[in-house]
């Protein structure tokens, strides 16, 4: 056993003890129990401290910066505006842990049980959550721009006004997710699964949601521009008013999926699945439709846009009297008198 180490367990041996503002960078701590210990703003940069016992300590502010955390326990623990950056966490198990404000910039967290844990307005820029299980976390505001969440689950989670710029969410799990005012722009959502989420205002430009589950999903109102939607699977979704515009639809499932008013210029759908599906409003007509792309699939209830159909129009009416007691009587009118009805009565005078 090392001095720093030999030191470290006298230190926190008496209960209640605290190392807060201690100086710790490089030491080797792997395996050790600190469970419970005060560890405010201790300097663990570059430290090894994987497979620590770490369940409930106070890590607030405390600089982890390039430290090894692998397969750290950190149940509970307060990393409250800590500095994680570049830090491997892999495997690690911060269940409840309490990471608001804090770095993760480039921070490996692949494995990681994050279950329920704080993370509101963190920085995650870049981080690796591969096969994270991120569950019922709170990850409101939190950047993840650039971040590798393949695979990840993130059912229940709170991502409400989070950055995920760019990020790779392929075959990540969403349902149930909270994305209202997040930024997905960009974002690769590749056999990811989204069954009923809400994505109403939720910013998708140029995202990549091809054979993604969007099964009875809100997108009502969302701007879709752009987006590759190939292969996915929007049965019952609500797209009323979304932007289509460029959007690639090619062999995606959109049965009995209301697309009221949808914007479709320059839009694609070859292959695509329409049966049920309501189109009024769209400019999408079944002559035109079907010259375009000849294997669309469609059935008797498809609504196709009819541009014979009178538009919706409000029509404001004034001084229209609908009582029903008795009415004037009707003036009757005179024709003016012409010069021929003027001579014919000189005539027979």
């Amino acid at each position: 056993m090392s001095v720093i180490v030999a030191n470290l367990l006298d230190a926190v041996s008496v209960p209640g003890s605290s190392l807060t503002g201690r100086s710790l960078a490089h030491g080797t701590f792997s395996g050790v129990n600190l469970s419970g210990v005060r560890l405010c703003g201790v300097n663990f940069r570059g430290a090894d401290l994987s497979r620590t016992d770490l369940t409930e300590a106070d890590l607030s502010g405390a600089d982890l910066s390039g430290a090894d955390l692998y397969q750290a326990k950190l149940c509970g623990a307060r990393l409250f505006g800590a500095d994680l950056s570049n830090a491997d966490l892999t495997s690690a198990d911060l269940t409840g842990a309490n990471l608001a404000g804090a770095t993760l910039i480039s921070t490996t967290l692949s494995g990681a049980c994050l279950r329920k844990a704080s993370m509101s307005g963190a920085n995650l820029l870049s981080a690796n959550l591969y096969e994270a299980d991120l569950r019922g976390a709170n990850l409101a505001g939190v950047n993840l721009s650039q971040s590798n969440l393949v695979s990840a689950s993130l059912s229940g989670a709170n991502l409400f006004a989070a950055k995920l710029i760019g990020t790779q969410l392929g075959g990540a799990k969403l349902d149930g997710a909270q994305l209202d005012g997040a930024d997905l722009s960009e974002a690769r959502l590749n056999n990811a699964y989204l069954l009923k989420t809400n994505l109403s205002g939720v910013e998708l430009q140029q995202a990549s949601l091809n054979h993604a589950t969007l099964e009875e999903v809100n997108l009502a109102g969302a701007d879709l521009t752009r987006v590759n939607l190939g292969g996915a699977d929007l049965s019952g979704a609500n797209l009323s008013r979304a932007d289509l515009g460029f959007a690639d639809l090619t062999g995606a499932n959109l049965t009995e999926a209301d697309m009221w008013s949808v914007k479709m210029r320059g839009s694609k759908y070859p292959a695509t699945d329409l049966r049920g599906t309501n189109l009024r409003g769209t400019g999408v007509y079944q002559a035109t439709a079907l010259s375009q792309f000849p294997d669309i699939v469609y059935s008797a209830n498809t609504r196709w846009d009819n541009p014979g159909q009178p538009s919706r129009v409000s029509v404001h009416v004034t001084n229209l009297n609908l009582s029903s007691g008795p009415q004037p009587p009707r003036m009757s009118r005179r024709r003016p008198a012409t010069l021929f009805s003027r001579a014919v009565k000189l005539l027979k005078r």
